[in-house]
């Protein structure tokens, strides 16, 4: 009873592992994301750095797969992943609005969201954002934070200014050409650091948003993808965050951002 009973379950451990592997050899993924220092970006070297690149790239690892990551402008990676089957995308933040469009996986980590200013701008004062007086406001094309900012009565659509990458809208601060700046902290600090920008014209915050679905980076997959995917793709990511090598890295990526 014992020996058919052992042979039974090695049966089924050994059609589980099958399976997994199967599905790992035919998984096929397109992978998409967006030029969003410092979680993911393109290097003086050329190369796809970040973070969340690294996250990503191991993850892709554990899958066995060889996927070139795209980098794409945000608005284009959003589509592809909301029109196509087998799509990767990230880094992106969750939402109201977001929640049914994507299998949500894993959050990765914490984004601090603001409203930044130049600090020679003594005009600006924000308690809450009712306090916005017709200033411009420059927003990533496509991401959550463009409806949220819409949803509040004395904000419309005039006085938001939409970039295509964060670079964009940071010049377009210090230019003058936006009076305040929506933007990730760690963002902000990354190019203050690569363009070395003087004191004076560094972005200071003006005020913080509330949490919205506390603010974490996240990985999604398309809707059309299968729950089987879905699946292994979570299961391999938990492992790939609980691994002694991303830890260290967010470690430092918090000490240093």
């Amino acid at each position: 009873m014992h020996s058919v009973l052992n042979k039974f379950i090695f049966l089924v451990l050994l059609s589980s592992a099958y399976c997994f592997a199967v599905d790992n050899k035919t998984l096929s993924l397109r992978v998409v994301t967006e030029d969003m220092p410092p979680y993911n970006y393109i290097n003086q070297q050329g190369t796809l750095d970040g973070i969340s690149s690294l996250i990503v790239n191991e993850l892709l690892k554990k899958l066995g797969t060889k996927q070139k990551i795209e980098v794409l402008p945000w608005a284009r990676a959003f589509r592809v992943a909301m029109s196509e089957p087998n799509v990767l995308i990230f880094s992106i933040l969750r939402n109201q609005k977001r929640e049914d469009k994507f299998h949500w996986l894993s959050p990765i980590f914490p984004v601090k969201m603001s409203l930044f200013s130049l600090s020679h701008n003594r005009n600006i004062s924000i308690e809450n954002l009712e306090d916005i007086n017709r200033q411009t406001i420059g927003v990533l094309r496509n991401s959550s934070y463009v409806n949220f900012l819409l949803s509040h009565e004395n904000i419309d659509d005039s006085i938001i200014v939409k970039g295509v990458v964060y670079e964009q809208l940071y010049k377009m601060l210090q230019h003058g050409r936006i009076e305040l700046l929506l933007a990730p902290a760690q963002v902000v600090h990354f190019l203050d650091n690569k363009f070395s920008t003087q004191r004076k014209l560094k972005p200071v915050v003006s005020y913080k948003l509330p949490l919205l679905q506390g603010n974490q980076i996240y990985l999604a997959l398309s809707k059309q993808t299968s729950l089987t995917t879905v699946k292994l793709i979570e299961r391999e990511l938990v492992t790939v965050l609980q691994s002694d090598k991303i830890k260290q890295a967010i470690k430092t990526f918090n000490r240093s951002n």
